[in-house]
């Protein structure tokens, strides 16, 4: 069950073991919908293709303002 809608803030440490917060979200979370995930080293990118090369359609953005807009 969906409890809420997540963007994920990870700027710069998606690619280290201090993002495994985010790692996790990405891949197991159900009670989220994550929309996104910030983090301008990777921005462009599939987050779940990032991490395990399977596309979850997590879209990985620059900054805030454009994941928002």
């Amino acid at each position: 069950m969906v409890d809420g809608v997540a963007l994920v803030y990870c700027d710069e440490f998606f690619d280290t073991i201090w993002g495994k917060t985010a790692h996790g979200l990405v891949r197991f979370t159900r009670r989220y919908e994550v929309v996104g995930l910030v983090d301008s080293k990777h921005t462009g990118e599939d987050a779940g293709m990032f991490l395990d090369g399977k596309p979850s359609g997590i879209l990985i953005y620059e900054d805030i303002d454009s994941a928002v807009s």
